[in-house]
């Protein structure tokens, strides 16, 4: 519903311009000819740009941030149509023309991508804007200005809401109109040579496509198996290079033992431009796309699309998705025509499609198949075996029998390179990737940035959150496996309830609010299992890359957590930002809030769907002799149904059992929900611990459990050394700045986050900044009027604050029973 909110603001926006039906249809065309299935990449942006309006390709990779506002690496057609009519000379800069394009900028700018223009970026921006309106930028002028504009904004960092306030106010910043423009724009989308890129039929501007074996579908495919893919091809094409369909009917039935009454089907999704004849690489990619090995992404589903399309219309109407419905429920090895028919029928009706006159578009199917509101696709389209593995016959084979053996030999030495080489391709990625063991070489400095966000501005630090250090130097000069299709349905109907900006967590007129979410006593047993499946592939300490979002305590106060989602970021594949930040908490997201049950449910729902983009951490409440006192188990009895209460809590309890008690981020920067204590001296040591842990206080690492849970530094950067910790009791201990300094020192790493501890701002900083704790309940428990924070360690290991303010009163967040023990306040100054 929110793509298709955004895409109607941008053809709203698109009618205001002063293009005509001509700057419509050649820049349609143009994307058509350019992009991969629908879909435009930065690459094959650039190359556009080049060759058709004249810019340099490191250009056009520099400008796709203005045209990809959404981050998601890759444009639609009317993201590319908004973006080359914001660049247009004819497009003037002012009202909501003025706003988007000030947005693009800040967009293109923001090289970090972490929402934040610095100074650098800042400076950058105003050189290139007096290059374009002076003719000139001296060094001196372009510090001046940023000078300016960083006392006006109150921070050295601006957010997008403060650089478009700017753009209004400041003279300097009114001058954007200049910036982001191509002249070229309208001119190339009017001439001669436009005219005939509009009459070109699809398919003839080949140069703008990328090469064969650079195609995504052939991610898996050597060199080797392309080439034997191409000799089949060449053995029964005509003589002008092309297959027909009757030569496609025999390749695929006599060599691929293809079901003779799918070979129409299956030649109309691999003749993509409808011209009743396949090139090579048409046929090429198309095998490539039925290989069972190659993953059901959006360009296979595109295949599977045309596959069922009607073939007059090339739509999906509701035949031919009854027809869809049918053969994924013979996969599953169901086939009741009753069932297939109110499931066909069920789907239509919650698009909001008429049986009887509409249709499903291509792009609608992809994007409901590839983010899973639609199951079972990957079954579809499918030959039995790969091709290139149990070998396609050789052209030659049967000339002669000794002919024929040494085919067969070839044939089973390019099987065996074909095996080896499908995992090459993903090595090689990920080598190439800026991953783990890329930037472990790389001379990375975490730097904490001078500036706290807040929803609405960008303000130092107070001196409250820096009180315990003496010395502040601040700035130095990307779903599970075996999880069943309802399993998954279950998990993303959960999250669209939870993540929808506009939903509002129940409440109550007295005591703890009812539990609203569709979930019965099977539906928390299926979770918690794969929820704890999960957890269990994760190492006692996960290695998590940056960009990453850390979270501290969270306390079952739901409220707080789903407003910092909605107000900086949302880990949701549709409208948020998981794709590209990764999420780590820190632990405690039961006991003392009113609505742990859905903390819970919210985070295990994310790390079944995104388990390599969402890690949690045990936290000392994550533990049943604790949750059993402070309030989770009461919640669970009181808000959910006789004995289903009782049930739901030892089974939480059990995934509890199999979590992870620290993080790595970048082999730089260690998290962990207490601290380092006194026993924990090497990083390693972690993953010398056994799991499970029902009670973590009385197994064989108890020591350092009781560390790594519950410690916390000392009251000053002045206190060295370990002490009691007389707040929670003898038994637990305090560490000094030294203890600090030692561990990171002999551990190569920069910087500590945990949490454990309520702050006053949100957010402190001890030991010289070297540790930071961070707490993400605002108002706990409704004792302290505390603010909450999560902050973001970008790519490169920049270290910004979020914050949200408490409010003054929040009477249904958090509550406590006669037996809970009043929480740790927050320490004075």
């Amino acid at each position: 519903r929110n793509i298709q909110k955004l895409k109607k603001k941008m053809e709203e926006l698109l009618r205001t311009t002063e293009w005509t039906e001509q700057h419509f249809a050649v820049a349609r065309q143009l994307f058509q000819s350019y992009s991969t299935h629908g879909q435009l990449k930065k690459e094959e942006l650039g190359r556009l740009l080049h060759e058709h309006f004249g810019l340099e390709a490191s250009a056009g990779h520099s400008l796709f941030p203005g045209f990809d506002l959404h981050g998601r690496g890759r444009l639609e057609l009317e993201e590319f149509m908004l973006g080359l009519a914001a660049m247009s000379p004819s497009t003037k800069h002012h009202g909501p023309w003025k706003l988007h394009r000030n947005k693009c900028l800040f967009q293109i700018y923001d090289r970090n991508c972490d929402g934040l223009l610095s100074g650098e970026e800042l400076g950058t921006l105003l050189q290139h804007l007096l290059h374009v309106t002076a003719g000139a930028s001296s060094p001196a002028r372009v510090q001046e200005l940023l000078q300016r504009m960083q006392q006006l904004a109150g921070a050295a960092a601006v957010t997008l809401d403060i650089f478009l306030r700017l753009c209004d106010h400041d003279e300097a910043l009114q001058q954007t109109a200049a910036l982001f423009r191509l002249p070229t724009v309208d001119v190339a989308l009017t001439e001669p040579a436009a005219t005939a890129i509009m009459c070109a039929p699809a398919g003839e501007m080949q140069r703008s496509r990328p090469p064969m074996d650079q195609h995504p579908l052939l991610c898996a495919y050597s060199t080797d198996d392309i080439g034997l893919v191409s000799r089949t091809f060449d053995a029964n094409c005509d003589s002008s290079g092309h297959l027909s369909l009757e030569a496609f009917g025999r390749v695929m039935t006599e060599d691929l033992k293809l079901s003779p009454n799918l070979v129409e089907a299956v030649f109309r999704a691999f003749d993509a431009d409808r011209r009743s004849h396949l090139d090579k690489s048409s046929f090429v990619v198309g095998i490539a796309a039925m290989d069972p090995r190659t993953p059901n992404t959006r360009e296979r589903l595109a295949f599977v699309y045309r596959m069922y399309a009607d073939k007059v219309h090339c739509r999906l109407f509701f035949p031919n998705f009854r027809e869809m419905v049918k053969h994924i429920r013979e996969s599953q090895g169901a086939a009741d025509a009753a069932e297939i028919e109110l499931t066909a029928q069920t789907i239509f009706k919650k698009a909001s499609l008429n049986p009887e006159k509409d249709s499903i578009s291509q792009r609608r199917f992809i994007e409901a198949a590839a983010t899973d509101k639609f199951h079972g696709t990957d079954s579809l389209f499918r030959l039995h075996s790969s091709p290139v593995e149990s070998g396609l016959p050789s052209p030659t084979a049967a000339a002669s029998g000794a002919a024929a053996a040494a085919s067969a030999q070839t044939s089973a030495q390019q099987r065996a390179v074909a095996v080896a080489a499908a995992a090459a391709p993903a090595a090689a990625a990920a080598t190439a990737a800026p991953g783990l063991a890329q930037r472990r070489g790389a001379k990375l400095e975490v730097r904490i940035r001078p500036t706290a966000i807040y929803r609405m501005q960008s303000v130092p630090h107070a001196d409250l959150a820096k009180k315990k250090i003496t010395e502040c130097l601040l700035e130095q000069p990307t779903p599970g496996n075996h999880v069943p299709s309802v399993l998954l349905g279950l998990a993303n109907d959960i999250l669209g309830i939870l993540l929808d900006p506009v939903y509002q967590p129940p409440v109550a007129s007295q005591g703890l609010p009812p539990f609203s979410l569709p979930m019965a006593a099977h539906d928390f047993r299926a979770l918690f299992q794969y929820a704890e499946q999960m957890l269990r592939e994760d190492e006692m300490m996960v290695r998590v890359l940056a960009p990453v979002r850390i979270f501290g305590d969270i306390h079952g106060q739901l409220p707080d957590l789903l407003k910092f989602f909605k107000t900086y970021g949302s880990p949701n594949h549709h409208t948020g930002d998981v794709h590209f930040v990764n999420y780590l908490f820190l632990g405690d997201f039961v006991d003392r809030g009113s609505y742990s049950l859905e903390v819970l449910i919210l985070l295990f729902c994310l790390k079944v769907r995104y388990p390599k983009k969402v890690f949690l951490i045990r936290g000392n409440h994550e533990d049943r002799d604790i949750n059993e006192t402070y309030g989770f188990k009461v919640e669970c009895e009181t808000r959910l149904p006789p004995r289903v209460g009782e049930q739901v809590w030892k089974m939480a309890n059990q995934v509890f059992d199999w979590m992870p008690v620290a993080a790595l981020v970048e082999e730089k920067i260690f998290c962990v929900h207490g601290g380092i204590g006194q026993t924990l001296n090497k990083v390693s040591d972690i993953n010398h611990i056994r799991r499970p842990l029902p009670n973590p206080l009385q197994s064989d690492f108890a020591a350092l459990l009781r560390d790594v849970l519950w410690s916390d530094p000392a009251d000053h950067d002045n206190v060295l050394g370990i002490h009691a910790n007389k707040e929670r009791g003898e038994e637990m201990c305090c560490f000094g700045s030294d203890r600090v300094q030692e561990f990171l020192s002999s551990n190569n790493l920069q910087l500590i986050i945990r949490a454990h501890q309520c702050v006053q701002m949100g957010y402190e900083f001890f030991a010289g900044q070297q540790l930071i704790t961070i707490f993400s309940a605002t108002n706990y428990c409704n004792h302290y009027c505390n603010d909450g924070a999560h902050l973001v360690v970008s790519r490169d290991l920049s270290v910004s604050f979020h914050v949200i303010k408490a409010q003054s009163q929040k009477p249904f967040s958090s509550w406590c029973t006669p037996g809970m023990k009043s929480p740790v306040p927050p320490r004075k100054a």
